[in-house]
């Protein structure tokens, strides 16, 4: 087939198979050119112009974004975990123990004081422990009991808080509330008794003493119209010619006093004879009787006066002597009238003040017993509501916070007890170890003085030439105590470690490093033919340990700012909770967990993101 043949049936074949590969990439270069052509020719110039740098610009823009969706991109955490085991856990102390030689040794008390004994002279064997010598420690044997007698009472308060309130208190306590009861119900009843009595009397009285308010109104009405009958006399002397003749040349304006002092004893009068005034009881009846007394007085008054005036009054030619003295005689008769309707009125109040004054003294007598009786209601309700909380308290129980407060006294007098020995140890000097006394510096009776003192007060030669000094910090010295097993693997015989005990513990801190810490002396209990001066190692005193409990690694527990301890458990699912533990010894690097967690838990030591 020619050439041109060939051509014309491939053009055939794509133009009547559109499916065919070559009329495929026809497709594509027609739709790329028609979508080139629809940029705009400025925008397809540049492209045409820069078409390697845009790619390169595209390619740094894609890693860019790559990058930053990376790092921002929230990390998956990663776990650390272990699990709840079950085992045997120690306590220990641990330090850097040094080898030293305490061959030759200088024995100095710590403290001042006057020597009480001296137990050992030169050339004595001595074990370790022995005493050697002590001073007066009175005072410090003393604060050691006291100290121990607080320790011991709070001990008992802790007990008595923990056992709960015995059946027998509760039964006092209940017992107490009743008497409350009935002490409160009884005065309640006395109230109620006096208020019965007090209106009893209140009736009597105003049946009783009717007959004398009747009689004071009686006698009120009578002796007024004594007195005011015998004011007519005044009318009868002022009118007279001769009298007013007389009292204008010696005595004018008299006449205008009295009669003005005459209408207003009228005036009054006729208020105390009014239906208007009430007179219904005892104590309105004795105002009525005051009331017509000061009426009555100052009629009394004016006739008085009246007498006095007429016998000073000069006899003249038309008022005679004669007619003087009748008219005083007059005067006198019906001021005795009045003086006579005056006394009619004390008795008056006299009989009702007595015929009262029983009744009063017992109505008096009741409103006390009533008084007395509302106070006591009120301190008895006072004391039952006290009587009755402190009921509920006792068979509530001690509170936790109540028993956590107690075991801090406990452990306060703990401590001091433990201070207080401390301090009267210091008066007691005993062997460190076993040797020979080669001098005695100090005689009883001695005083010694920490200040002044530089020779030691005895020295000694030790048998055991070696032994290790460590220093302890302050949070794990109250865990070490005199003869506690340890041991010390030296740096110069790796695996091999010495057996060795506490033998001493220095009662005061020492510097190391800025830091207090306390020095502490251990022997050792085997073979020392290889030890030399100055091998250092570390050093494991056992302070404690328990068998077969639960324990994870110290790092997973974790301490929230109330002081509880927590875990983070891991569930199968991944998801992690919180979990609150109570945490027991702590190993070198376990940590005994009593409750919280089970056995074959997986529990996170640590978390990375």
């Amino acid at each position: 087939m020619t050439k041109k043949k060939k051509e014309h049936a491939k053009k055939h074949s794509e133009e009547h198979h559109p499916h065919h590969p070559q009329s495929h990439k026809k497709e594509e270069k027609g739709f790329m050119k028609r979508s080139w052509n629809k940029i705009p020719e400025p925008i397809r110039t540049i492209l045409r112009n820069h078409w390697g740098k845009l790619t390169i610009v595209g390619l740094i823009l894609l890693t860019l974004t790559y990058g930053y969706l990376k790092v921002t991109a929230e990390p998956e955490p990663e776990y650390i975990t272990a699990m709840v085991t079950r085992g045997d856990i120690t306590q220990t102390v641990e330090a850097v123990g040094t080898v030293i030689s305490e061959r030759d040794l200088n024995l100095q008390f710590p403290m001042s004081g006057v020597v009480a004994e001296v137990l050992v002279k030169e050339g004595d064997k001595i074990e370790a422990g022995d005493r050697l010598a002590s001073l007066r420690a009175g005072e410090l044997l003393a604060n050691v009991n006291s100290a121990l007698a607080n320790l011991q009472a709070a001990q008992a308060d802790l007990r008595e808080l923990e056992e709960g309130t015995r059946p027998e208190d509760i039964a006092i306590a209940e017992a107490e509330v009743e008497n409350k009861r009935a002490a409160l119900e009884s005065a309640r009843e006395t109230l109620r008794t006096s208020e019965d009595k007090l209106e009893v009397l209140g009736r009597e009285a105003e049946i009783a003493l009717s007959g004398e308010v009747s009689t004071a109104k009686s006698t009120v009405s009578q002796k007024y119209t004594v007195a005011s009958n015998s004011l007519g006399v005044l009318d009868d002397v002022l009118d007279d010619r001769d009298v007013q003749d007389s009292l204008i040349h010696n005595y004018s304006g008299e006449e205008a006093i009295m009669r003005t002092k005459r209408k207003n004893i009228s005036d009054q009068g006729r208020d105390l004879t009014s239906e208007g005034m009430s007179v219904s009881d005892a104590e309105s009846a004795k105002l009525y009787l005051d009331h017509a007394r000061g009426v009555i007085s100052q009629a009394y008054d004016v006739l008085d006066s009246l007498y006095y005036l007429i016998v000073n009054m000069p006899p003249t030619s038309s008022f005679t002597r004669s007619e003087r003295e009748a008219r005083k005689e007059d005067i006198a008769t019906e001021r005795s009238n009045v003086q006579s309707a005056l006394n009619s009125i004390d008795s008056a109040k006299k009989s009702l003040q007595d015929a009262s004054a029983g009744y009063d003294t017992k109505i008096e007598n009741e409103k006390s017993s009533i008084s007395r009786a509302k106070a006591d209601i009120l301190t008895y309700e006072t004391s039952l509501r006290t009587q009755e909380a402190q009921l509920n308290l006792k068979r509530a129980g001690a509170r936790q916070t109540d028993i956590d407060a107690a075991g801090a006294r406990v452990r306060q007098a703990n401590a001091d007890l433990a201070r207080t020995r401390a301090d009267y140890n210091d008066t007691i000097m005993n062997a460190p170890t076993s040797g020979t006394i080669t001098k005695v510096n100090i005689k009883t009776g001695e005083l010694l003085s920490t200040a002044f003192q530089q020779d030691a007060a005895i020295t000694m030669l030790g048998e055991s030439p070696y032994r290790i000094e460590m220093f302890v910090s302050e949070i794990d010295i109250p865990k070490v105590v005199i003869e506690q097993d340890a041991q010390v693997e030296l740096d110069a015989f790796p695996g091999d470690p010495f057996g060795i005990f506490v033998a001493e513990v220095d009662p005061a801190a020492t510097i190391k490093d800025g830091v207090p810490k306390y020095r502490v002396k251990l022997d050792f209990t085997g073979d020392m033919g290889k030890l030399k001066i100055g091998m250092t190692g570390d050093t494991d005193i056992i302070t404690g340990g328990r068998e077969d409990v639960l324990m994870i690694p110290s790092r997973a527990v974790l301490e929230r700012d109330d002081g509880s301890f927590y875990v983070r458990v891991l569930e199968k699912d991944g998801i992690v909770r919180e979990e609150e533990v109570e945490a027991g010894l702590e190993g070198s690097m376990d940590i005994e967990i009593i409750s919280g967690v089970n056995e074959d838990e997986e529990i996170i030591v640590l978390m990375k993101k």
